[in-house]
Parts: C-alpha cells; sequence; structure tokens
C-alpha cells in the first residue's frame, strides 16, 4: 500500500510539472551557452551601406535590405569579404517598391522572394539576376497570375510555398491565414487565435496585432510563425487547404483577457533558418523592460533560441554583443548577425550543436 502511495505522489509530481505555465520562452531551454563574437573587415560596407534592417544568406552572398534607402538592397559576398553591389528603386514604376518590411529565401533556394503591400507585387529575385539589376528590384510573379483576384485583400505578407501555392498573413475572415491556389483558383481561410483572445476585440486589431514573420522549410512543407510583439512562437503543417498546428509556444501573446503591460510580454526581433533549425532573436518577458533601443530606434537583444523543427528546444545562445539581426548558414554551423548602431557592422559566431 506505502508503495503504491509513493507511486501515485511521483505521477501527480510529473503530471504537475508537465502542466506547469512558464513565464518566459526562455524557460524551456536546458542547455545556455555563451558564445564570443568574430569580427572581419567588409571591403566598401561602410561606404555603401547606412542603415540595415534585416538579411538573408544564399549560397556565399548576404543580402541586406535598408526599408529606408532610395536603393534598398546590397549584396556582400562573404568569401571575398567585400561590398558588391546594391540594387532595386523607390517608386510605382515596374520593378519599383513602395515598402518592403521583410524578405525572405524562396522555395526553391535560388533567391530571394519579398511582398509589396501597397503596391500587391510578390518580386522574386534569383541569385544571379540580382547581381545584374540597377534600378530594378526583381520580376513581379503575379504578372502571369490569370485570376487576380485571388490576392484582393490586404495582406501584410504573401509566402510562395510552390508554383501554385501562396501563404497571405491577414484579411483572412475570422482566421489568421489565407492558403491561396492559383491552379485551383480557391482561397481557404485557416490558423486560429489562441484560445485567450478576446472575441470582442475589433479583427483589424487582431489581425495587426497578431503581425509577424514566417518561414518555410519544403523538405518538411512546414512554417513558422513568429510574433513581434510577444515571445508566440507556432509551427504549422501545410496541408492542402489549411495549416495544422504541431507546436506553439503561448508564454505571452500579442492581446489576451489578461490585462498585461506591453513591457511584460517580450518579443521576437527576428528569425533565421537553416534545414535543421530554426534560430530566434528575441527579447526575453524577464528583461524586456531593461531593453534599451538605439539612436534610431532599432530593437536589438542577445539572447538567440534554437528550436528544431518539431518544435523542441535546443539550446539557447546568449550573445557577446546586442544585434538587430540574424543569418544562419544551411549547415547551421555560422550564425551571422548585424550590429545596426552610428556604424553598422557584420558579425559573427561559429557554432557547434
Amino acid at each position: 500500500m506505502k508503495t503504491k502511495i509513493i507511486v501515485c505522489l511521483f505521477l501527480l509530481c510529473c503530471t504537475a510539472c508537465e502542466n506547469k505555465s512558464i513565464y518566459s520562452v526562455v524557460d524551456l531551454f536546458n542547455k545556455t551557452e555563451d558564445l564570443a563574437s568574430q569580427t572581419f573587415e567588409i571591403a566598401g560596407f561602410r561606404e555603401n551601406i547606412l542603415n540595415p534592417a534585416d538579411m538573408e544568406i544564399i549560397n556565399n552572398k548576404l543580402v541586406l535590405l535598408d526599408v529606408q534607402a532610395s536603393v534598398p538592397f546590397s549584396i556582400i559576398d562573404l568569401e571575398k569579404q567585400k561590398y558588391v553591389k546594391s540594387f532595386g528603386m523607390k517608386g510605382e514604376g515596374p520593378g519599383e517598391i513602395v515598402g518592403v518590411m521583410d524578405f525572405y529565401v524562396n522555395c526553391d533556394g535560388t533567391g530571394i522572394n519579398f511582398w509589396d503591400a501597397m503596391l500587391k507585387r510578390l518580386y522574386s529575385c534569383n541569385k544571379d539576376s540580382m547581381l545584374l539589376y540597377n534600378n530594378k528590384c526583381g520580376i513581379n510573379i503575379f504578372e502571369k497570375v490569370k485570376n487576380k483576384k485571388l490576392f484582393n485583400n490586404f495582406f501584410l505578407n504573401i509566402i510562395q510555398l510552390n508554383e501554385s501555392l501562396y501563404l497571405g498573413l491577414g484579411s483572412s475572415g475570422n482566421k489568421r491565414f489565407s492558403l491561396i491556389n492559383i491552379k485551383t483558383n480557391k482561397v481557404s481561410f485557416t490558423g486560429e487565435y489562441p484560445k485567450e483572445l478576446s472575441t470582442k476585440i475589433d479583427p483589424v486589431v487582431s489581425t495587426i496585432a497578431y503581425n509577424g514573420t514566417i518561414r518555410y522549410n519544403k523538405e518538411k512543407n512546414r512554417i513558422v510563425f513568429i510574433s513581434r510583439k510577444s515571445e508566440m512562437i507556432e509551427l504549422f503543417d501545410v496541408k492542402d487547404s489549411s495549416l495544422e498546428l504541431i507546436y506553439g509556444n503561448y508564454s505571452t501573446t500579442p492581446i489576451s483577457e489578461q490585462k498585461t503591460k506591453d513591457n511584460d510580454r517580450g518579443r521576437n526581433i527576428g528569425i533565421a533558418v537553416s534545414d535543421n533549425y530554426i534560430f530566434i532573436l528575441c527579447q526575453p518577458r524577464a528583461k524586456v523592460a531593461n531593453i534599451q533601443e538605439d539612436k534610431r530606434r532599432v530593437p536589438s537583444a542577445n539572447d538567440v533560441l534554437v528550436f528544431n523543427w518539431d518544435g523542441k528546444p535546443v539550446i539557447h545562445y546568449k550573445l557577446d554583443k546586442k544585434v538587430t539581426s540574424v543569418s544562419v548558414t544551411k549547415d547551421s554551423k555560422r550564425l551571422y548577425a548585424l550590429i545596426n548602431n552610428e556604424e553598422p557592422q557584420i558579425i559573427y559566431y561559429d557554432l557547434t550543436f
């Protein structure tokens, strides 16, 4: 009898531990490692790049986006450690953009895609074309789409998943995403809001609050979503007409029934993905009240959380410098980071798992 009681108590303790809510996403990680940065000189970097906000690696090229510049994109050759060129032009003409807030490596890994929400253009620019373009940003994929009414809603971002399937963020009825199939001419609304979201909140407010960043893993046919206004992280499997949630962290969410101050929510700042891992640059909840932005009001942090594509926490990296953006090599062996101070700087960290 005594043995049975002990076993029951043990099981109750285990269940309590499993169901225990976490205060911050960093509490999920059992392993933390401090990383020391390494610097390298990039010829022509300071003379040509002023205020980069984000970056992506394509082969040995680092592409940077400056949302404020009249020529928004710049290319760095990582092997030769030199600035190559800038390309793109602000405007409403062919191949021009009004505003781009995010860009990503396309589903084939051959170049970059980026969505201009104001002009409703989804641009594609492969790694060879970007070396040739000057004033042109890329090719508008939608020029070849017959039924352009499929994209009439206002989307904060659009991700191309394959030749016929697109994922839109925002303006999806009472859902969060739209799966748009240009082959079948069908739009499917999908993606639930977290249960604690108040039903009294205006849908427009919800859409803006739950804006975030999406990245896609073609091999796994899976997306990761991070909120920009909280620690919320989600992984979805892509189905024919829906997204299936396989993992979610809701230590904090953008909107909830609870009266939580904005500076108590924590927030995700940026994301980088490789074939096997997801790297999230974040300001954890416990620290966000002490975080200061630089003179340009660019959020920065030195916590990088690594998950695998099944949502398993792998390691919590503590960087020795506060950075504004990260990008990782395809083999996950090197993490590049952007410091956006008065003089922007690229540093890197060698990784071991």
